[in-house]
């Protein structure tokens, strides 16, 4: 990393959106010498909390075996199709049948 451009880039941040975490970046397909792998998941867990870990700082490399949600695995690429009712797992969930995260308001956000 560029450690004059990322000073920069933080004081323009802080300057420009005070009190404001910083974002987070993604990068596809780069190198990955010296970052540490997520660990694959014992049991199901959620790829946005593991994004907590990037929240405080840490770099991490995510691939097909650290996703252990299925959300998370259709918008990282790694699953080309959703899963049924994803639609409603995502929003408000179907009475009897699936429990909803409320992540958006309606099915149709979802889509």
């Amino acid at each position: 990393m560029d450690t004059a451009l990322r000073d920069a880039y933080i004081r323009l941040h802080e300057n420009y959106f005070p009190g404001t975490d910083l974002p987070i970046a993604f990068e596809v397909g780069g190198a990955t010498e010296g970052v540490e792998k997520a660990s694959a998941p014992k049991g199901w867990r959620c790829f946005v909390c593991d994004l907590t870990k990037v929240r405080n700082g840490k770099s991490l490399v995510f691939d097909e075996e650290s996703i252990g949600c299925r959300g998370g695995r259709f918008y990282l690429g790694y699953d080309a199709e959703r899963f049924p009712d994803f639609r409603y797992f995502l929003s408000y969930g179907k009475p009897g049948e699936r429990e909803g995260e409320r992540y958006k308001q309606t099915p149709e956000i979802v889509d």
